[in-house]
């Protein structure tokens, strides 16, 4: 019975050192978890951050890239000129022939008081105009000639 009860404390003594093991190894396995969790909470906020920049550069680069807003903008610029050059070559034609008129007519102001000069130039300018139009009768009533 001695030998039996030194092998009983001899398997006490394992179950004591294994249990000791255990929860050690219990509380280690618990704290490495908390740090994965935590880990992987910084993961998720290196990755939403990560989305964020992505967008902003997606964005960036989109609005850098879409030049449509730009090549209208000049196309409209470039109608605009072109419709000033021709509205002063119009009003440099009409001051021709006002001038002309005024010189035939002999009056230094170019109108006379009846207006007579004025109804006068109406048929000539039309005909300019319209060939400078090029024939387009509704462009003059549109600008006023």
């Amino acid at each position: 019975r001695v030998q039996g009860g030194a092998e009983v404390e001899s398997i006490r003594s394992e179950y004591t050192t294994a249990k000791a093991e255990l929860d050690e190894a219990s509380r280690l396995a618990e704290k490495l978890g908390e740090l994965v969790s935590e880990r992987a909470r910084a993961l998720e906020d290196v990755e939403e951050g990560l989305k964020g920049v992505k967008k902003q550069v997606e964005d960036k680069a989109k609005g850098t890239s879409d030049t449509s807003r730009l090549v209208d903008a000049k196309k409209g610029l470039k109608a605009m000129e072109v419709e000033c050059s021709r509205m002063d070559v119009e009003a440099g034609v009409l001051q021709c022939l006002l001038d002309s008129r005024a010189k035939e007519q002999g009056t230094a102001g170019g109108l006379l008081d009846d207006g007579s000069i004025v109804e006068s130039l109406d048929e000539s300018m039309e005909d300019s105009l319209l060939v400078m139009g090029g024939g387009d009768e509704g462009s003059l009533e549109s600008s006023g000639g």
